[in-house]
């Protein structure tokens, strides 16, 4: 006899059968259907709670969480998706990630988790009959936000982390302390519970020795250490990552000076190392991004909980305002379009990009950990000289192994008493210094952040392309017929004004056309009327040598621009 059917002061029934013969279930709770509902729904869910916690605990497919206000689950990605990609993210087959929880999945959920009882009329006077859960139960259950037991998810990892203590998550299952689902894809090394200095040095060798084939650059002075602790700092973040308070990681971009010098190959050795399977992957639809298409990809990256996600072979401007709230902002806000209801998730992912000599945005560069390659090969992709000819299978054989040596080094860090490092700090990613950077250099290597050095010609290209942009349309509107009428000027009468000129070496745009140019996203084909005003909508407002780029008055539907001085 259940409690809760005690708590009601009903008649036990005289047999525990329901009409078809179907005994009850010791293992699990009665949940009583009565007109009092609420009563009904609370014990559903403390039902679902403790069956909830136990599957969650073993590591079970049942498991039902809650994550910030919603019912969820943990799905593995299956053949299907894996090949065809979702909302256009290609993950992995049998990696994992989160979606929300069915209605219809959430009642059957909850049959396993009671037995639901009705109280029915009897000859002999009152017994209980074993009934379905009835609609406004699932209904009322699903709506609620909070569920008192029910396991808070933060996020599912396939491999073992950090947690914020400092001591390694290791063990199968859900672990309440970080509310991570832990789903391990192989088996790992046994990591010292607390590694020496001299033991971090060897990792580090394990780790350079297997990213030994990838031409770094300048291979004869002391940045090359730089770009290849860059790169053990990229291993080590998402390991790191559920360790950080505050702040977000920064966008580790690796970049070549040619095609077919190894770029996604590096992103997907160190994938490989950390869950077993290359990352998830999508395309970066460019700084602009008018039709909103990459703030849909982060939403769906947030709320599916991935962890690793890489910008694959970009062109153009490597930036935009997406890009750059996404490195910053430890949490994701936006509205779905098909409910129109407003969402917020944690953004716990660690983003990668690959670009043949990235071009950054003035404000996306602060936030960039470059790892450059340069091939000393004139066609990269005819070098027959890999010291491991397969690196993909090299290190899926040896895994175990790797992501052993990479949790070492952050293990030893923490048993070191994290000693403080020396180096200038990095605003916005005072966790990253505070755990990756400074494990790297306690480490043995030099500090992975003076790869940075590089972004100040990037950031400075931006700079000069804005200032010749702002110039350039002050020149036009004072010389274009209409715009010297209007004081200001349409983006289409711009775009017609820079196509009409067949002479370059005698352009009278030249300024706001090299402008252009060097801004644009894409670098092929004339600038069309919607291209220029991207570009001009972007830096509005922004003030350059006591200019600014703003909007005038609209001229027959059609948006103009001005130039404002100060």
């Amino acid at each position: 006899m259940s409690r809760r059917l005690e708590a009601v002061n009903l008649k036990k029934p005289t047999a525990k059968v329901d009409g078809n013969g179907a005994g009850l279930r010791s293992d699990v709770d009665v949940v009583l259907v009565r007109p009092e509902e609420h009563l009904t729904n609370d014990e559903a869910v403390a039902a679902l709670a403790t069956f909830a916690a136990a599957a969650a605990d073993r590591g079970d497919h049942d498991a039902v969480f809650q994550r910030d206000g919603e019912l969820v689950r943990v799905l593995r990605v299956s053949d299907a998706e894996a090949k065809n990609g979702l909302s256009g993210i290609k993950r992995a087959a049998g990696s994992a990630r989160i979606a929300p929880l069915p209605e219809a999945t959430l009642r059957e959920t909850l049959t396993r988790a009671a037995t639901f009882q009705t109280k029915v009329k009897t000859d002999d006077g009152a017994a209980y009959k074993n009934t379905s859960p009835p609609v406004w139960t699932v209904k009322a259950v699903a709506a609620r936000a909070r569920w008192d037991g029910l396991p808070h998810l933060t996020g599912v990892v396939t491999f073992p982390t950090l947690r914020a203590d400092g001591s390694l998550l290791q063990k199968p299952g859900y672990d309440a302390e970080s509310g991570l689902m832990h789903l391990p894809t192989g088996a790992v090394d046994a990591v010292p519970d607390a590694p020496s200095r001299d033991d971090a040095a060897r990792a580090v060798n394990t780790l350079l020795d297997v990213l030994a084939d990838f031409p770094f650059a300048n291979a004869e002075n002391e940045q090359t250490t730089a770009h290849h602790a860059a790169a053990i700092a990229a291993m080590l973040t998402p390991l790191a990552r559920p360790a950080f308070r505050d702040s977000v990681s920064p966008l580790f971009v690796v970049e070549a000076s040619v095609r077919a010098t190894g770029k996604t190959l590096l992103v997907d050795t160190i994938g490989i190392i950390l869950t077993g399977e290359p990352i998830a992957r999508m395309r970066f639809p460019g700084a602009d991004d008018p039709n909103g298409e990459f703030r849909k990809l982060v939403t769906t990256v947030a709320l599916s909980g991935d962890r690793i996600c890489l910008l694959d072979n970009v062109t153009g401007m490597l930036g935009g305002a997406t890009l750059d709230t996404l490195l910053t902002a430890p949490t994701w806000t936006d509205r779905l379009l098909t409910t129109m209801k407003q969402i917020t998730a944690p953004l716990n992912a660690c983003w990668f990009a690959t670009s043949n000599n990235a071009s950054l945005g003035g404000d996306t560069a602060r936030r960039v950990l470059p790892i450059r390659l340069e091939s000393p090969h004139e066609r990269p992709e005819e070098r027959d000289d890999f010291r491991i000819p397969d690196i993909r299978k090299h290190v899926r054989e040896e895994r175990p192994r790797l992501l052993a040596a990479a949790l070492t080094i952050l293990r030893g860090y923490y048993a070191a008493g994290c000693p403080k490092q020396a180096f200038t700090p990095w605003g916005s990613y005072e966790d990253f210094d505070r755990i990756v950077r400074s494990a790297v250099i306690w480490a043995g290597l030099p500090d992975p952040c003076l790869t940075r050095a590089s972004l100040t010609v990037s950031a400075t290209t931006e700079d000069d392309g804005v200032r010749d942009l702002v110039h350039g349309l002050k020149e036009m509107i004072d010389s274009h017929p209409m715009g010297k009428v209007r004081g200001s000027i349409q983006a289409g009468e711009i775009a017609r004004a820079l196509n009409s000129v067949t002479d370059t070496t005698n352009d009278p745009y030249s300024r706001i056309r090299n402008g252009l140019e060097a801004l644009r996203d894409d670098s092929r084909g004339n600038l069309d009327p919607q291209k220029v005003g991207l570009l001009l909508r972007r830096y509005r407002g922004r003030w350059v040598d006591c200019l600014q780029i703003q909007t005038g008055p609209e001229v027959n539907g059609s948006k103009t621009w001005r130039i404002a001085a100060r």
